[in-house]
C-alpha cells in the first residue's frame, strides 16, 4: 500500500547521513546558492529559520547561510518505499482487495465506515484495517527476549609466547564477561571455555581446525568476576595445551543464565 510522505526525502537523507541529524538540512538537485531551484524538503531545524518547500535555493540561503543543500537519492527512496510497502497485518492478498476497492492509501482506505470494512473483510480485519489507517493500535508490546547467555570472544588475532601470556589474556577475557553480566543486571550459573586452535602444522588456508569445549556448573549463579577467573582456570586446566598455545586462534569465555533469574533494574 502507497505511503504518501511529503517530508520521506529528508528523513531518507538524514537516516543515511547521521551527522546532519541536527543541522539545517533541504533537499533540491542544484547546490548552487545564487540559484533558483527550488527547495522540495527541508527538516526542522531548517523550517526555524523560515526555509520551507517551494522556495529558490538563493532565498533559503539568505534565510539560513548554514543551510546544508543535499541532492536527491532516488534509488535510496525507493529502498525504503519497497520497506515500507510491506505494513504489518497488509499482506498481499488483502493489498489485492484493498485495490479491488480502488483503496491505495491510508487517506483512502480512511473514507470507508467501519461497518463497510467489516462487512468485506469481516469484523476482525475490518476492525483493524479501520483502526490501523488513523494510527490505532491497541496490541500489548510483548516483552524483550529474556537473555539466555553472557559471553566474550576473541578470534585471530591471538597469539601467545608463554603459558602465563595466555593465562592473563583468558583473565582478562573473564573481566569482560563479568562486566557484562553486571551490565545486563544477570549472573551465570553455567560456564563455558570454548577454544579453537590448529590441528596441523600447515600454513592458515590449509590447516583443519578443531574447536574443544568444556564447561561446569556452580550452586550459586555470579557474575562475581573472582569466581569466574577461578572456575575458568579451572576449565584452562582440561585442555592441556602446553606447547600448542601457538596453534590457539579464538577463545570464548560465556556464562549461561538460570532461566528463574530474576532481572536487577
Amino acid at each position: 500500500m502507497p505511503k504518501r510522505c511529503n517530508y520521506s526525502y529528508r528523513h531518507v537523507v538524514i537516516r543515511n547521513r547521521p551527522e546532519l541529524w541536527d543541522k539545517p538540512v533541504a533537499v533540491c538537485h542544484s547546490h548552487n546558492p545564487r540559484g533558483t531551484s527550488e527547495i522540495s524538503s527541508a527538516n526542522y531545524p531548517a523550517r526555524d529559520h523560515g526555509v520551507r518547500a517551494g522556495i529558490f535555493v538563493r532565498d533559503a540561503k539568505a534565510l539560513c547561510p548554514h543551510l546544508v543543500i543535499v541532492p536527491y537519492n532516488f534509488e535510496a527512496y525507493e529502498e525504503v518505499d519497497d520497506f515500507m510497502e510491506e505494513l504489518p497485518g497488509i499482506g498481499r492478498a488483502l493489498e489485492e482487495k484493498l485495490k479491488g476497492r480502488h483503496v491505495k492509501t491510508c487517506g483512502e482506505l480512511r473514507m470507508i465506515s467501519k461497518e463497510s470494512l467489516q462487512k468485506d473483510f469481516g469484523q476482525k480485519t475490518g476492525d483493524m484495517l479501520w483502526n490501523h489507517c488513523r494510527g490505532i493500535d491497541n496490541r500489548l508490546v510483548g516483552m524483550i527476549q529474556e537473555t539466555k547467555s553472557v559471553g566474550a570472544d576473541v578470534n585471530w588475532g591471538v597469539r601467545f609466547k608463554d603459558m602465563k601470556d595466555c593465562q592473563h589474556f583468558l583473565l582478562s577475557l573473564c573481566k569482560e564477561v563479568s562486566l557484562r553480566l553486571h551490565g545486563c543486571g544477570v549472573s551465570g550459573r553455567t560456564f563455558t571455555l570454548k577454544v579453537k586452535k590448529r590441528e596441523t602444522d600447515e600454513e592458515p588456508v590449509k590447516s583443519i581446525w578443531v574447536v574443544v569445549t568444556v564447561k561446569t556448573s556452580v550452586p550459586m549463579a555470579t557474575d562475581d568476576v573472582d569466581v569466574l577467573q577461578r572456575i575458568t582456570k579451572q576449565l584452562f586446566s582440561h585442555f592441556h595445551i602446553g606447547s600448542e598455545r601457538s596453534s590457539i586462534r579464538s577463545w570464548l569465555v560465556s556464562a549461561s543464565v538460570p532461566k528463574d533469574t530474576e532481572y536487577r533494574g
